[in-house]
């Protein structure tokens, strides 16, 4: 049984490296640089007691003061703690519906999307995957108590409630968590004691009401709620199309449909594991749901929830006609083709910010001496190409200081670029001197 485990966990390892596996070689995007430099402008005490994310930001950190400029390893980072949230979140699968078929059926379907792109190229999505680790960490701790008929003690509360401060610190998405530990102690529970989902939800709504009265994330557009039917219905259509792959084809009938079977699907399955999976799917999304659409990688836990109802049906049929080993290799064997067949798309915008971001970024590292503080940089000539989105002009101007950095003039032109979109200037005093 346990060769079997360690198979099966092995197998489905390579199977997110074979298919995740280009986002390892990837470059900084203009996201992480951002993130970088909020991160090393400010003191690590100031990051800690900020409204905005403040776990987050503090790995950030530690990863800027690790690493450096070298972007290998943060990608080896995010892509541990990826494999790390694949095991919780089979092992949370596996003691809702207590099946090693389901477990296995799972980690099929959530072990890779390729509109899940975000998360195997880019380090900015650090955010979400450090809050879907405290957020599994926290349900797979309860459920492990309520599934061995286990009432959680203080010492056990105090951890769980720990957890969710630091998914909820990590990112917003973490906020349904109380309503998922009330689910587990109804589903799971004997009813009566609901101390854990109580205290979670406190901590969880302490974060949540000082990252809405003192955060900056209020200012920026695309932060901006819009609670309207037509936002909710827009951005369900523009989630669950990624998520089938259906991109623009995806209808707005087709959107309510998928709605509805995931509320009437746990009826006919009958099953504990699907209540909770449809929770998941529906209810997570919500902090999405009225602000201007993401990629697929603002679904990253509401996934979880899909998947789970889908490998709870698929279980009926490898119950009843399919062995579970060969149901979960067609599963697989089906599923290549279509990863395959998105990722090229779904990859484009990372190889066009590498095309803008790594070849200036690599020859200054190469060409650059090393500057004194305050020392400023004339560009002669713009050392990025002219394009209208944000991520387009980060002038590199202020290489070896902690200074916040200046606005640099490029001669010739009319154009200041915004502080904002300088993000590289000063993050290139870690350059290494060798890269390439």
């Amino acid at each position: 049984m346990m060769f079997k485990t360690i198979a099966a966990a092995l197998a489905v390892a390579a199977f997110f490296l074979f298919l995740a596996g280009p986002g390892l070689k990837a470059w900084f995007t203009d996201d992480q640089l951002m993130n970088l430099f909020q991160a090393s402008d400010k003191p690590a005490a100031e990051l800690a007691f900020q409204p905005d994310r403040p776990v987050a930001n503090l790995a950030m950190r530690g990863l800027w003061e690790l690493f450096g400029f070298h972007p290998r390893p943060y990608r080896v980072v995010s892509f541990a703690l990826l494999l790390l949230n694949l095991a919780l979140a089979t092992a949370l699968a596996w003691r809702l519906s207590q099946s090693g078929v389901t477990a296995l059926l799972f980690a099929v379907l959530f072990s890779y999307h390729a509109c899940l792109t975000d998360l195997y190229f880019s380090t900015a999505t650090l955010y979400d995957i450090l809050c879907f680790t405290f957020t599994f960490a926290a349900l797979l701790w309860h459920a492990t108590l309520r599934t061995q008929s286990r009432t959680p003690g203080w010492r056990q509360i105090a951890g769980i409630c720990l957890l969710s401060a630091m998914a909820i610190g990590s990112k917003e998405m973490a906020v349904a968590l109380p309503l998922l530990h009330a689910l587990i102690e109804w589903l799971y529970g004997d009813r009566r004691h609901w101390l854990t989902p109580i205290l979670s939800a406190a901590v969880c709504a302490a974060f949540l009401a000082r990252f809405l009265i003192h955060s900056g994330f209020q200012a920026n557009a695309s932060y901006r709620t819009s609670y309207t039917l037509e936002t909710f219905w827009a951005n369900w259509q523009h989630y669950q199309g990624m998520l089938f792959y259906q991109f623009r084809n995806w209808s707005p009938l087709a959107t309510k449909i998928t709605l509805a079977i995931c509320l009437i699907l746990p009826a006919l399955l009958r099953r504990r594991e699907s209540w909770f999976a449809s929770a998941v799917a529906l209810v997570t999304p919500l902090p999405v749901l009225f602000i201007e659409p993401r990629n697929l990688y603002a679904f990253y836990i509401p996934y979880f929830g899909f998947c789970l109802l889908a490998s709870a049906a698929l279980t009926k049929l490898a119950i009843r006609r399919w062995p579970p080993f060969d149901l979960a290799v067609v599963l697989a064997l089906l599923l290549i083709p279509r990863h395959l067949a998105a990722r090229e798309w779904a990859n484009a915008w990372y190889y066009e910010q590498e095309r803008m971001l790594s070849e200036p970024g690599k020859a200054l590292a190469k060409g650059l001496p090393k500057l004194r503080p305050s020392s400023r940089i004339l560009f002669r000539r713009r050392p990025l190409p002219a394009r209208p989105h944000a991520g387009t002009h980060p002038v590199l101007s202020r290489l070896l200081s902690r200074e916040r950095p200046h606005t640099p003039r490029l001669p010739g032109q009319g154009y200041v670029p915004s502080a904002a979109r300088i993000r590289m200037a000063y993050l290139c005093n870690r350059l290494p001197a060798d890269a390439k």
